[in-house]
């Protein structure tokens, strides 16, 4: 670690990050399989019959529902990284926008690129599964759309002088480590729900870290003590892990 490293680290509170990565993994949780999913199972005229921090069922097959979730991190990516850009935003709320839309939009991408290559039958099985011709324009848009997130968003963060490496590395962390703890909840299958979460929030979004070799530790801001930002993340977490991550609906039980 280069000595301008570790000048700005020691000015960053680290609780402070840590809430914020914890609570941009929740936020792009909740918009992927409760608001995306959920909207699209109602839309379909379903209701939920299985709703986790990592899996999503539908009393209606529908390719609405399916879509539905990465449509969510879609719209949440693309309002977090056009609200990035204003110059007005607090280094905490930078920090929160820049993770929020690394998180959704990479998510959005590489979940493309999978499935389109690997013919899994998930949330883009009904959307592609008619043609090969389909397959391949998902692929080719999921990783062009992949490196182009990666690049959109570590220019609008070197123009703001925003979170450097450091701030970066260590909310991406807290974020990966808290879709752990979020999937561990789920009795019936904790470890096998733990590493879809780990997959998610941890393997997808690793643009994140290129992003921060990427990031400037010149006249970036620190992240300061905030008792409020923690609180937030803090009650919102721990809401979620009791009453989602643990399983709602009909087949959410053990057994």
């Amino acid at each position: 670690m280069s000595g301008s490293e570790v000048t700005a680290s020691s000015c960053n509170d680290t609780a402070t990050v840590i809430a914020v990565g914890v609570l941009a993994a929740t936020l792009a949780d909740i918009c992927h399989e409760t608001l995306g999913h959920g909207l699209g199972c109602f839309s379909a005229g379903g209701h939920i019959v299985l709703l986790t921090s990592t899996w999503f069922r539908c009393s209606k097959g529908s390719a609405l529902a399916d879509v539905g979730g990465p449509m969510g991190n879609l719209i949440a990516g693309f309002v977090a990284v056009a609200l990035l850009g204003h110059p007005r935003a607090s280094p905490t709320v930078r920090l929160l926008l820049l993770v929020s839309g690394a998180l959704n939009l990479f998510w959005f991408t590489a979940q493309l690129t999978f499935e389109s290559l690997s013919h899994r039958e998930d949330d883009w099985y009904w959307a592609l599964h008619t043609g090969g011709i389909l397959r391949a324009i998902g692929a080719l848009v999921g990783v062009g759309g992949y490196v182009l997130v990666g690049r959109l968003i570590s220019t609008l963060n070197r123009k703001q002088q925003g979170p450097n490496a450091h701030i970066i590395r260590m909310a991406y962390a807290a974020a990966a480590t808290s879709a752990v703890i979020a999937g561990l909840m789920f009795r019936p299958e904790p470890f096998r729900s733990a590493l879809e979460g780990f997959l998610m929030i941890g393997i997808a979004p690793l643009g994140l870290l290129g992003i921060a070799r990427q990031a400037s530790d010149a006249g970036s801001d620190s992240v300061p003590r905030s008792p409020l930002w923690i609180f937030v993340s803090a009650v919102i977490f721990g809401l979620f892990l009791l009453i989602q991550a643990r399983g709602l609906g009909s087949t959410a039980a053990p057994g």
